[in-house]
């Protein structure tokens, strides 16, 4: 069961491997945790909720330098773009 687990929300495309992105989960939620190195950027999922959104900025509100983004739908298109997050 672990293994399907960590197939399911830590296996990345070979597409996006350039990316050097973190995933990191917490069944506690709104939980500041340490990590691994320095935060750049923050990209929000195309469905994920606004509440959930402020609840990310919130734990990291003495954050200056850390870029928010949004993951959107390209119209008429199977893409997705990042664009920046209010």
């Amino acid at each position: 069961m672990e293994r399907i687990y960590d197939e399911l929300f830590f296996t990345k495309a070979k597409d996006w491997e350039y990316e050097k992105e973190w995933r990191m989960l917490n069944e506690e939620g709104d939980v500041e945790l340490p990590l691994p190195g320095d935060i750049s950027a923050i990209i929000f999922g195309l469905n994920m909720h606004e509440t959930e959104r402020k609840k990310i900025k919130n734990i990291f509100s003495d954050e200056q330098e850390i870029i928010y983004l949004q993951t959107i739908k390209v119209k008429n298109k199977f893409e997705l773009e990042i664009i920046g997050a209010e």
